[in-house]
């Protein structure tokens, strides 16, 4: 299954932000020190060049641990990989379903942001 992240990381008002979801993720495997370091570099290099990786449930429930156990990366970031990763798993790869879907995580994030007081 594709997981394509060639998206922008939302604020918490649920605007585009300058960064890539690709790019974080991608950052994040290529910094950690679990994983096979072929395989990782391999996901990074990926992400940075084309914005989405080939993935199977395992690689997604590993690279999941890796996102919530990275210790540099901000928690607004996390949330949004894991969301895709979840999403992508889900339909199991279809790019109308997944972006489907995030497109309705980016409305409710806005929705949700807007209801703050």
């Amino acid at each position: 299954m594709k997981l394509n992240l060639d998206k922008n990381l939302l604020n918490l008002k649920g605007e585009p932000m300058q960064d890539k979801l690709s790019d974080v993720l991608a950052n994040i495997l290529a910094m950690s020190t679990v994983g096979k370091p072929a395989k990782m570099i391999t996901w990074a290099v990926n992400l940075t060049n084309d914005g989405e990786i080939e993935i199977n449930d395992d690689d997604a429930e590993f690279i999941k641990k890796v996102i919530e156990s990275d210790r540099f990366t901000i928690n607004l970031a996390k949330a949004q990989l894991l969301e895709e990763i979840d999403n992508v798993s889900e339909h199991n790869g279809t790019d109308e379903d997944c972006r489907f879907n995030s497109d309705d995580f980016q409305r409710d994030i806005l929705r949700k942001v807007k209801a703050l007081p």
